[in-house]
């Protein structure tokens, strides 16, 4: 009697016994067969859609137009050197109330005013 073999799972192994196989009529083994074929294509097709799930154009060579615009796109930080204006400190910071500098220095207005 003519057999079809016993489909293959992902891992190799057969998906029915061989000796439960020969039990089954020639109608069911070719639909079993054809359900698994199917089943594996199924779960490759799903395999490529997961790997494609988390990309976007900032992990894919997609590009920007491609995201959705329904998820919030993550900022990143432009990295900046400092400017060429120093920035405003504190007056009460430590080093700048002139206390270091000599007494004849830490005067900031003269005591008499010379005449006009």
């Amino acid at each position: 009697m003519f057999s079809v073999d016993v489909p293959l799972g992902v891992d190799g192994q057969p998906l029915v016994p061989a000796e439960l196989w020969v039990t089954f009529p020639l109608a069911a083994q070719a639909v079993i067969v054809a359900l698994a074929q199917r089943v594996l294509a199924l779960e490759a097709e799903v395999r490529d859609l997961r790997a494609g799930l988390g990309q976007n154009s900032t992990n894919s060579s997609r590009p920007p137009s491609s995201d959705s615009p329904f998820v919030p796109r993550r900022r990143v930080p432009i990295p900046r050197g400092r400017g060429v204006r120093a920035t405003a400190q504190q007056a009460n910071r430590a080093g700048l109330d002139r206390s270091h500098l000599p007494a004849r220095l830490r005067r900031l207005h003269p005591q008499s005013t010379p005449p006009l």
